[in-house]
C-alpha cells in the first residue's frame, strides 16, 4: 500500500489525506514503517476499541521520525506505549501536513521494539494492579503515606517511566507488601464538564449528575460505583476532551473495564 496523492476533498481537516486503512487490513506497525521509510511529515490518527469503548491515539511524524504522541491530553512515550500496538480493530489515517518541529521521542526502530514489548507486558502488570490509577497502601514507602499511592503518583514523584512503575507495583502486590485501597483511584479527582445533550441526559442518570463542579469521588460518595462510571462515561469523556486528565483517565478506565470483564468470565 502506498501513500496516496492529494485529495482535495480532505483539505477541510487542515492537510491532505495520505493514507487510510482498517487495522485488520494493515497492522499499525506496517503503517508506521511505511511513513518512516518514505520520510513523511504529518499526523497519524488511530482509533481502536477496547472493552467496548473507543481509544484514540495521535502520532506526529517529522520526516519519518516520531516526534509526538498523545491520547487526548496525555502526551509522550507513556501514552504511546499504553496503546496496544497489535490492535486489530478500528482504523488509521495519515494526514500530510506541517507539524511542530521537535526531536524524535526515540530512535524509530528502538521505539517500535519497545512499544511491541510493552504492548505485551503492560497489560500483564495491569491484570495484577488493575490500572496505574489504583491506589495502594502498605508498610513500604511511599505506600505508607496517608491515602496510599498509585503508579501515576509514584511515576510523577520519581521521574520513572510509568510502565516501569507498574511492573514494580505488580511485583510488590504479588509479594504481599502492598494492597489495593478499595474504590480509590487517581482519577477520582477529575471534574467532567456538565452534559448539554438532552437525549443523553434522559438515558443516563450518571450524566445527569455531572455539573462541571463535582469530582468523580463526590459522585461515588453519592452512590455511583466505579463500574457505572466506566460503563457510561468513556464515550462522553472523549467527546468533551481534551481537558486535563482526560487521556489518562480514559486509558485507565479501559484497563479497569477489561480486568472486571475478565474476572466475570472466569467466575
Amino acid at each position: 500500500m502506498k501513500l496516496t496523492g492529494a485529495n482535495p476533498a480532505s483539505r477541510s481537516s487542515g492537510g491532505t489525506l495520505g493514507l487510510r486503512t482498517e487495522l485488520w487490513q494493515m497492522p499499525l506497525t506496517s503503517v508506521c514503517e511505511l511513513i518512516h521509510s518514505t520520510s513523511q511529515t504529518g499526523q497519524l490518527r488511530i482509533e481502536t476499541h477496547l472493552a467496548g469503548s473507543a481509544l484514540p491515539l495521535e502520532i506526529h511524524f517529522l520526516r519519518g521520525e516520531v516526534t509526538a504522541a498523545s491520547i487526548l491530553d496525555w502526551r509522550g512515550l507513556d501514552a504511546l506505549y499504553s496503546f496496544p500496538q497489535t490492535a486489530s480493530t478500528g482504523w488509521a489515517e495519515f494526514w500530510q501536513r506541517p507539524v511542530v518541529s521537535a526531536p524524535p521521542l526515540a530512535p524509530f526502530l528502538n521505539l517500535l521494539g519497545e512499544w511491541a514489548r510493552l504492548s505485551d507486558e503492560w497489560p500483564r502488570s495491569c491484570e495484577q494492579i488493575l490500572s496505574p490509577a489504583q491506589r495502594f497502601y502498605g508498610e513500604v514507602a511511599p505506600f505508607d503515606r496517608q491515602g496510599g499511592a498509585s503508579a501515576h503518583w509514584v511515576a510523577a514523584q520519581s521521574g520513572q517511566p510509568l510502565y516501569d512503575v507498574c511492573g514494580q507495583l505488580a511485583a510488590l502486590q504479588q509479594a504481599g507488601f502492598i494492597r489495593p485501597i478499595p474504590d480509590s483511584f487517581e482519577w477520582d479527582r477529575l471534574v467532567l464538564p456538565a452534559c448539554q445533550d438532552q437525549q443523553a441526559l434522559r438515558q443516563s442518570p450518571v450524566l445527569r449528575l455531572l455539573d462541571g463542579h463535582k469530582t468523580l469521588r463526590q459522585l461515588m460518595e453519592r452512590g455511583v460505583t466505579p463500574d457505572e462510571l466506566r460503563a457510561e462515561l468513556p464515550a462522553y469523556l472523549v467527546r468533551m476532551a481534551p481537558f486535563p486528565g482526560s487521556g489518562r483517565t480514559l486509558r485507565d478506565w479501559l484497563w479497569e473495564q477489561d480486568a472486571v470483564q475478565s474476572d466475570l468470565l472466569m467466575s
